[in-house]
């Protein structure tokens, strides 16, 4: 079921910002009796804390959709019995809805967005705010006392692609410090090709990151979001250093001047290799069971493809038989070579983490996840796990 749009706030002081909600339809029924219609069950049982919500926050890339993330998502908060939210970025003049998530992108960065506000207050909070009163009948209570409550009534796993992986990936980089408090609701992040840049994010000492679980992917041929990391790049172009009054200009190795604000630039590895810090791992290794079956399938569809192109040439005269198998068996040794030395992904994984710290760098993909991701039962499988332990600690 999708709720109809939820109006929070206002976008660029103009335009109202709206949230999304899917329920999956076997979870209506249960929603209704646990929550939204408290007096089909005693007093007792509806104020005991039931199991925790299970929730999915999508958000969308720059010039992206809030419904782009629901029909890229539905089936697995379905298979996960989860609530889908889905909110709608900054409107920007020209390029649609953005995320102000430090280095990405356009407008809502220029102008200082606090999207990552509108996002846990706005949205998430709001919604269990929601729930919390239909389960105890009751208006909220003091703000002490709100986290703790709503902790209890659900677990969130974020995710986002590109621009919403950048915001997904500040999310749950907020720190202990008490202005950058990581929401307690938040038990895991799955940023997609889009990551944090500033190192110190990972490593501030004062006011460390807690550990938190986070499955990450990226496409190795992102010429969007480089995978070795978009930053500030010095320009000798004589019009830009007479604009700037200066004998050189900054603009960045990627487009729409992302990760301009950092002087050096922080691979898609190296954030991973930040987070297996920050989640306690011993050592980060080659997760080839995860990858497998991946990698495995796409070796059997193209030795289908190869043994229909030789059927297909064997009904051909002797001669065109002839010329077209050489040509086809060289192109096909090359291509089981390339297979070899090229899978279709590479995922690494933490060893003896506090969280779950996983990565997969997609090697032939680019930046296309807007409507579709290749990885969705790997994460699929990632967020039961992640849920299924967050349910059990809180048993």
């Amino acid at each position: 079921m999708l709720m109809p749009p939820m109006p929070m706030r206002q976008h660029l002081e103009t335009t109202p910002c709206v949230f999304y909600v899917y329920i999956p339809p076997q979870l209506c029924s249960t929603l209704q009796q646990s929550f939204l219609n408290p007096n089909t069950t005693n007093n007792n049982s509806r104020r005991s804390n039931p199991k925790p919500l299970r929730i999915l926050l999508a958000l969308h890339g720059y010039t992206g959709r809030p419904l782009q993330e629901i029909r890229k998502w539905h089936s697995v908060v379905t298979s996960l019995n989860a609530i889908l939210l889905a909110p709608a970025g900054t409107l920007t003049p020209s390029m649609g809805l953005g995320w102000n998530a430090i280095d990405c992108c356009g407008d809502p960065v220029l102008k200082g967005v606090n999207d990552l506000d509108f996002v846990v207050n706005g949205v998430v909070e709001t919604f269990l705010d929601v729930l919390r009163t239909s389960l105890s009948g009751e208006e909220p209570p003091p703000l002490a006392k709100q986290e703790e409550q709503q902790r209890q009534i659900g677990n969130v796993i974020a995710t986002g692609f590109s621009n919403g992986g950048f915001l997904s990936s500040l999310l749950g980089l907020q720190s202990s410090s008490p202005t950058q408090t990581r929401p307690s609701w938040l038990i895991g992040i799955v940023p997609t090709g889009g990551y944090q840049y500033n190192i110190d994010l990972y490593t501030t000492i004062d006011s460390p990151v807690r550990p938190l679980a986070l499955m990450s992917h990226h496409g190795g041929k992102d010429a969007v979001v480089n995978p070795t990391g978009c930053c500030a790049s010095t320009s000798n172009n004589p019009s830009e250093s007479s604009e700037s009054g200066s004998s050189s200009s900054r603009s960045s190795n990627c487009p729409m001047d992302i990760g301009i604000k950092q002087a050096s630039c922080t691979s898609v590895q190296t954030a991973f290799e930040l987070w297996s810090r920050i989640n306690g791992c011993s050592s980060t290794i080659l997760d080839e069971a995860i990858a497998k079956d991946v990698n495995d399938s796409h070796q059997r569809r193209q030795q289908q493809q190869q043994t229909e192109q030789q059927t297909n040439i064997a009904i051909s005269n002797h001669k065109i038989l002839t010329h077209n198998h050489r040509k086809e068996k060289e192109e096909g040794d090359g291509n089981k070579n390339n297979n070899n030395n090229n899978d279709i992904v590479t995922c690494y994984k933490g060893i003896q983490c506090q969280e779950p710290t996983n990565f997969c760098l997609w090697n032939n993909e680019g930046h296309a996840w807007g409507f579709q991701f290749p990885g969705m039962d790997m994460a699929r499988i990632w967020m039961e796990g992640v849920f299924l332990r967050a349910e059990e600690e809180m048993m």
